[in-house]
């Protein structure tokens, strides 16, 4: 929506939609990194800056800046987001399998896949939503800044709880 609201071409659009398969090169150094680093560190390292990335979003309303500077902008943001995110996506999942016994690992992540997925659709109507009621009374680009800002707040709350689980699965 950023995209659009920018006045983006196709052609950005389409290069931030492709931001996401594209950021899987980093899967090869991801793992790498991961193993030879603490999985955890690396997960909440990783994790925290893709979700911070979107920060700069909130604030692009209150910044004089070209369209085009903002466009430059909106494809750093997504693609520090994106690489960050395969990154620390990596290293969260190695983590798990040290956290999640074996025997419960099918349950938990089909449990967690199920919730979280309910939730993004959730947000994601909610979100199309307040969006297009924005857009009938001119207050789109306040509105794409607070879903921004929310976005990095919840990244915030994520990341909190993600530090606060134990480095890996103490046996008994």
């Amino acid at each position: 929506n950023w995209a659009l609201h920018l006045g983006g071409s196709s052609l950005l659009v389409a290069l931030l939609g492709a931001l996401g398969s594209l950021a899987q090169i980093a899967q090869l150094p991801a793992a790498w990194f991961s193993a030879f680093r603490s999985r955890r560190t690396l997960a909440l390292g990783a994790t925290a800056v893709a979700r911070a990335a979107y920060l700069p979003l909130a604030l692009l309303p209150f910044v004089h800046a070209s369209i085009e500077t903002q466009r430059l902008a909106l494809v750093a943001v997504a693609a520090i987001s994106a690489i960050a995110g395969v990154v620390g996506n990596n290293a969260w999942v190695a983590w798990m399998g040290d956290l999640v016994p074996a025997s419960l690992r099918g349950r938990y992540f089909g449990r967690r896949t199920s919730l979280s997925l309910l939730a993004g659709a959730v947000g994601a109507i909610a979100g199309g939503l307040a969006l297009d009621r924005a857009r009938h009374v001119d207050t789109e680009e306040l509105v794409l800044a607070a879903l921004s800002g929310l976005g990095f707040l919840a990244g915030l709350v994520t990341t909190w709880l993600m530090v606060r689980q134990p480095p890996a699965f103490a046996a008994a």
